[in-house]
């Protein structure tokens, strides 16, 4: 067997055991969180942008609870003022829940308060 078929086969056997090593580790992670009924961890972001009409705008602590109501959790607000004399509101979030049903109640809520001139929800990949 000569030097560099060595290195080779050594380096698909250091391959294997790396793969094997990790697929046990994430089948133990699994089972423990199966085991306490959490779930799997995937998480769903959106950025979700507003305009709220010139003095209607709603602190920061009253946004954070709006969202977090919904089951989101707040990564970051931002406010931006606009051409129009309105205020934008950027506010980053993700969940654990569903976030398709979180997205739809908080859309309705938007739509029927009179304040936010218009919004937006685009789901991001993270």
């Amino acid at each position: 067997m000569s030097v560099l078929s060595a290195i080779y086969l050594s380096n698909e056997f250091a391959m294997l055991v790396k793969m094997l090593t990790s697929i046990v580790a994430g089948g133990v992670v699994g089972l423990e969180r199966y085991q306490n009924g959490h779930p799997a961890g995937v998480r769903t972001f959106a950025i979700i942008e507003a305009n709220f009409a010139k003095g209607s705008v709603p602190g920061e602590q009253q946004i954070f609870e709006r969202f977090t109501s919904y089951g989101f959790n707040v990564t970051s607000i931002a406010f931006k003022g606009a051409k129009s004399g309105s205020m934008q509101v950027r506010v980053h979030v993700w969940t654990l829940g569903n976030a398709a049903a979180a997205r739809s109640h908080l859309a309705m809520e938007f739509l029927n308060d009179p304040t936010i001139a218009e919004f937006s929800v685009e789901p991001v990949r993270e």
